[in-house]
């Protein structure tokens, strides 16, 4: 295991990712998120550089590339300014969140959650997800 696979295995035990089903207890629970994925995918070609869980729920790293590229045109003809700095996607079972990272002196990467929707707080995981993220380029 690399180093970068290694970093983002942190970022989905970060998340919740066990493998064990229910292991984020409920909307109650202690735990914000239970993920069943997360993947690393350069910004700029959709490339995944690293994945850890099970990401076929989300797509192939093209897949989420294409829907943040859709969704960022979409918002700049709309008169938004600034850079897109997070999606999420609520599915009938899961949450998709996507950040973007940018990195100095290269391209953003994205960086991907597939998260279990009967055992998430949307909220909680982005936060999760943005503080685990902040040590990936540090």
């Amino acid at each position: 295991m690399n180093a970068l696979e290694t970093v983002l295995g942190e970022i989905h035990s970060a998340t919740g990712g066990s493998g064990a089903p229910g292991d984020a207890g409920g909307p109650g629970g202690s735990e914000a998120a239970a993920a069943s994925g997360t993947a690393l995918i350069d910004a700029a070609t959709g490339l995944t550089y690293a994945e850890a869980g099970d990401c076929a729920a989300a797509g192939s790293g093209h897949d989420v590339w294409r829907l943040l590229t859709l969704i960022e045109d979409g918002l700049h003809r709309a008169g938004a300014e600034g850079e897109l700095e997070s999606v999420t996607v609520t599915a009938r079972r899961t949450y998709h969140l996507v950040r973007v990272l940018p990195r100095q002196g290269g391209d953003p990467v994205l960086l991907s959650a597939v998260l279990d929707r009967e055992h998430t707080n949307p909220a909680l995981a982005a936060r999760q997800l943005a503080t685990a993220a902040e040590g990936l380029f540090a």
